[in-house]
């Protein structure tokens, strides 16, 4: 009987966590990502957050250049591939290692670059935001 009652109480749990899956998941369904895959857009209200995933390695940025809106809620997820990166914008005080979230609150072009000493090439590996 207790058997029973075990494998009823485990597959109630598999189930409602199946669910609750598949509901954060439809949660999910309004991200557009531009044809490059490296960005996404999700607009919640007023607010647009705008995702961008950049690769980090051997000295640059790839995209080396991110174009975003005033207002915008901007996640920069960084992909350190082959050693600690991350990126720096000092215009606007930021500085993150494996992502950055920020508010684009001021329209400019600002240059980042990599805080972390990562070899010869590490005074190169820099990179523009634009806020337009």
């Amino acid at each position: 009987m207790k058997y029973i009652i075990g494998i009823v109480v485990i597959a109630i749990l598999v189930l409602g966590g199946v669910y609750i899956y598949q509901s954060m998941s439809s949660d999910n369904s309004s991200t557009a990502v531009n044809n490059q895959g490296s960005s996404g857009r999700v607009i919640q209200g007023d607010v647009t957050t705008k995702v961008i995933n950049i690769v980090a390695a051997r000295w640059q940025y790839t995209p080396s250049t991110i174009t975003v809106n005033k207002g915008d809620y901007v996640i920069i997820n960084i992909n350190n591939t082959d050693k600690d990166h991350g990126i720096s914008i000092p215009d606007l005080g930021l500085s993150g290692i494996e992502s950055l979230e920020f508010t684009a609150d001021k329209v400019g072009t600002f240059q980042f670059q990599c805080p972390t000493f990562c070899g010869t090439g590490h005074r190169n590996m820099t990179g523009t935001l634009i806020v337009q």
